[in-house]
Order: structure tokens, then sequence, then C-alpha cells
């Protein structure tokens, strides 16, 4: 099967370019909009874990908003990275929750280099990402497992395989202290904005998708759920310097002056 804008790991890895998980500044990662504390992290998982299913990162769920995500992964020295590995466990899973309600897979993720002061507002409108990267849907890997199954001279194998994402241009991405990954919809999402007027960025994945997403309540958006990041790459050797920076975690009311009677969080991050 040929396919453009990623390439297939079979249980390989190129020799100048290895997996950058040892490179992953775990205790500085955060993500914006997850739903449980510390989910973001969760899915940056070894090489050898890839496949995992569990535990998985996915948005809140708010049926009126987009099910957006904001992941800053931090590295402990200047890294080069040459591919993304992104998974998703279907267009439209069923059993992404303890309660059945679906979730869906992302359909593409804006990249950002060297920035952790992002928002929403920012990722989404402002500022341009270093890549654009369109994602494929999970069935997609699916078809190529078949692919490469009926092809093994060993009926016995069992094939696994993840998608590579090639960055470019490469350019841009030959010192990077961090990666911001800003997930915007899902496919989900897509066929929900189809449906309100709205449109879609990346229709081609849609159509690819070819899932029936009939069983999603019209004008409903679901959770985006993510199970697995990667980035393939090689070290520098260049030592990321710490930067002083204090986060206000959870707002106070003697620093946000408002009117009687109007304090809260309706609109912000909880």
């Amino acid at each position: 099967m040929s396919c453009e804008g990623h390439s297939h790991d079979h249980e390989h890895q190129a020799e100048e370019s290895i997996s950058l998980h040892d490179h992953i500044d775990l205790s500085q990662v955060f993500c914006l909009n997850e739903h449980t504390h510390n989910a973001g992290r969760r899915i940056l998982k070894s090489y050898v874990e890839r496949f995992n299913g569990r535990p998985t990162l996915q948005s809140q769920r708010d049926p009126d908003e987009l099910p957006e995500l904001l992941l800053h992964v931090p590295f402990t020295e200047a890294v080069k990275v040459h591919s993304i590995s992104i998974q998703g466990l279907a267009s439209l899973s069923m059993v992404g929750l303890a309660d059945g309600e679906p979730t869906s897979a992302p359909c593409t993720v804006r990249v950002f280099v060297n920035r952790s002061d992002l928002d929403f507002e920012m990722a989404r409108e402002d500022l341009e990402p270093a890549a654009i990267v369109h994602l494929a849907p999970p069935e997609h890997m699916n078809d190529i497992i078949d692919d490469v199954s009926n092809s093994a001279s060993d009926r016995n194998v069992t094939v696994s395989a993840t998608l590579d994402y090639p960055l470019r241009p490469a350019g841009r991405f030959q010192s990077c202290t961090s990666i911001s990954l800003y997930f915007g919809g899902n496919f989900a999402s897509m066929a929900t904005d189809q449906l309100l007027g709205h449109g879609s960025s990346n229709n081609n994945s849609h159509q690819e998708a070819s899932v029936d997403f009939s069983s999603i309540e019209d004008g409903e958006y679901v959770p985006t759920e993510i199970s697995y990041v990667g980035f393939k790459g090689i070290g520098t050797s260049h030592k990321r310097r710490v930067v002083k920076a204090i986060y206000e975690t959870r707002g106070m009311k003697k620093d946000h002056k408002v009117p009687e009677g109007n304090f809260g969080a309706s609109h912000g991050f909880t």
C-alpha cells in the first residue's frame, strides 16, 4: 500500500534516528485540558511500550466545546527531532471511557518548537506552527498490518507497526529544547463541524477514515483520545539551561479583582 506523508515503523529503527524517550524531561511535561492530572505524561511511553493501549490521554468532555489538547514536552538537552508518532484508539471509539461514552483519535496536530508559554488561543490562531501534521485514521494502520501479515512467509508471525510522520522543514527541528503539540480536533469533530456548517481543514483524512459517525448526537463534540506520542531523532549533548518560572495553577481571588458575585471559573481551568 502506498502512503504519503508518513512512514511505517515495522519493529525497527533507522540507525541515525532513535527514540528520544530517554531525553524527555517527564517531570516538566504538562498538558492543558487533560481529563486526568498528568495524563499527558503517561502517553509519552517508552518505545517498547508504544503498542500498549492504556493509559490514554483524553480531553475534558464538553459536547459544546472543541476537544482541544495542548501537550508541552521539554527535553533534558537540545535534540534534533526527525519524526513524530501519534496513536489513537479509533476514529470513533466506544470504549474510551468507563461509562462507554465515545472518544475519537486526533486528525491534525500543530507542532511548535521551544515555546513553553502557549495557550489555546496562541496555538489555535495567533502563532504560525513549525509544522502542521495531518494524521491518518487508526484504521489505516490495520490495513498496513493486514498487508504485511499476508505477505509474510511465516504466517505465525505477529506484525505490529506505528506510523512515523517526518517533521518538515527539517531545519526548524535541529535544536529543540521543547516541543508543544496542539490537537485542535478529532475525526468525530470533523463530522460535527460539517453538520454545523463549519467546514473542515482536513477533509481528506475524514474521507479516508470511512467510519460511521451517526451514533454521535447532532452538533455535539466528543473528547479526543490519544494512546501514544513518541519522537525520533538524535541528541546534541547540549544541556537545556534551567529557567526559573512561576506558574499559577489556581487563580486566587485576591489577585484577580472582579465585580462582587462574578468570581468563578466558568471560562477557565479548574
